[in-house]
C-alpha cells in the first residue's frame, strides 16, 4: 500500500478499519495509516502487527512517496511497472527492477536486484550482478540508502523482530545451565553426605 502522495490503487476499508488505521496513525504520527497502508511504526508493535518497513523516496521522479508494508507481504517489488509495489516513473528504473522480502528464520528485511540494468547499490555498496542477472538477498537495517540507477534514492525505515527459535534458545540457555549447576551441586552434597 502507498501512503500519502502515492498512487497506491484500491484501498479495503470499512467505517471501523478506517477508525483503527486513523487512530493507529495518530499513535505513530504517520498518515500512511490513515490513508489505508500497513501500521507502520510505534503503532504496528503495539498492534502486535510484527515487523513493518517503509521505503521513504527522497529524491527522482518519485520523492516525496513512501512505500509500506507488514512481514505479511510475500515480495515487495520496487520497479517501473504500475504492478509493482513501489511504481516508480523513473526511466533507469527496470519494469521490475528490485525485490524485498521478510526473513523469518534471520529476522531480518532483505533486498536483492533482480536483474535491472542500471543496478541497484545499499549504503554505497553495489548489490547487483553482471548480466542481469538476479542479486542475492542483502539484510537491511533501519537508515540505510538505497540508489536505484542513478536519479532515484530511497531510505529504509524498518522494524527488525529476533526470530523466535532464537528468543527460545537465548531463554532456555540460562535455565538450562542454572539445572546442570543445581544437579552438580546435588551430586557433591550426595558424595559428601555419604
Amino acid at each position: 500500500m502507498v501512503g500519502p502522495g502515492g498512487d497506491g490503487g484500491s484501498s479495503r476499508q470499512d467505517s471501523s478499519a478506517s477508525a483503527a488505521l486513523a487512530a493507529a496513525a495518530l499513535l505513530s504520527g504517520s498518515a500512511g495509516a490513515a490513508a489505508g497502508g500497513w501500521l507502520p511504526g510505534a503503532a504496528a508493535a503495539a498492534a502486535g502487527a510484527g515487523p513493518w518497513l517503509r521505503l521513504v523516496v527522497g529524491s527522482g521522479p518519485a520523492a516525496g512517496r513512501r512505500y509500506e508494508a507488514s512481514s505479511q507481504a510475500q515480495e515487495l517489488v520496487i520497479g517501473r511497472s504500475p504492478a509493482c509495489w513501489a511504481s516508480i516513473p523513473d526511466q533507469e528504473i527496470s519494469g521490475r527492477h528490485a525485490c524485498i522480502t521478510w526473513s523469518g528464520p534471520r529476522g531480518c528485511w532483505q533486498l536483492a536486484d533482480a536483474g535491472s540494468l542500471n543496478g541497484t547499490t545499499l549504503n554505497g555498496s553495489l548489490i547487483s550482478r553482471p548480466g542481469r542477472q538476479p542479486g542475492c538477498p542483502a539484510a537491511l537495517k533501519h537508515g540505510d540508502r538505497l540508489e536505484l540507477g542513478s536519479i532515484t534514492r530511497a531510505v529504509v525505515e524498518c522494524s527488525t523482530q529476533q526470530p523466535q527459535q532464537q528468543q527460545q534458545m537465548v531463554l532456555q540457555q540460562p535455565v538450562a545451565e542454572k539445572l546442570q549447576q543445581q544437579q552438580q551441586q546435588q551430586q557433591e552434597h550426595a558424595v559428601t553426605d555419604s
